[in-house]
């Protein structure tokens, strides 16, 4: 058989302090969790952020993401070979849940993320938290300017004109 899908991914995009780790850890908790801020976590839990390591922070990131959808297929693959049957299989697949808890403002942050998932075999879907820069400036725990913020929030939305009608996307509202 030949598994439709091998698992799901969801990639979160939002301004600073709009609520995605939040949503992350009040949803999908179960899923593996792929997000740049675990790089500047030391080994005692402190979040100690480096704006000059950003670039290979993402480029961390994106690896273990990549790393961990083919650990998945590969775990989907060797059940088959061992003879699992097709609802094994496709149950092996529906449990698989991987969320990118990044801004992934621009599309070139997002598409990455997105062409790695699908060119793997995972159903990918795209969700786009809104919240007032206003509001999010106030709960940003990585000190952002709020102009900042603010320039970021212009920005999600242009460039969510820009994605390709292709990729699945949503919109909602953060959590308040």
């Amino acid at each position: 058989m030949e598994l439709q899908y091998l698992g799901n991914v969801l990639i979160l995009r939002a301004i600073q302090g709009a609520g995605k780790t939040t949503l992350w850890t009040e949803r999908y908790v179960k899923s593996d969790c792929h997000s740049t801020d675990n790089f500047f976590v030391d080994e005692e839990g402190n979040y100690i952020f480096d704006h000059r390591r950003l670039p290979e922070a993402h480029d961390w990131n994106l690896r273990r993401f990549i790393y961990a959808l083919i650990s998945q297929r590969d775990l989907i693959m060797a059940r088959s070979a061992e003879g699992a049957t097709d609802e094994e299989l496709a149950e092996l697949a529906r449990r698989h849940h991987a969320v990118v808890d990044n801004t992934n403002i621009t599309v070139a942050e997002v598409a990455p993320y997105y062409q790695a998932a699908q060119a793997l075999g995972f159903k990918v879907g795209i969700l786009t938290l809104l919240c007032p820069w206003e509001v999010a400036a106030k709960r940003c725990v990585h000190d952002v300017p709020p102009m900042q913020i603010y320039k970021a929030s212009l920005r999600l939305d242009e460039e969510t004109l820009r994605f390709p009608p292709w990729w699945t996307h949503e919109v909602a509202n953060s959590l308040a």
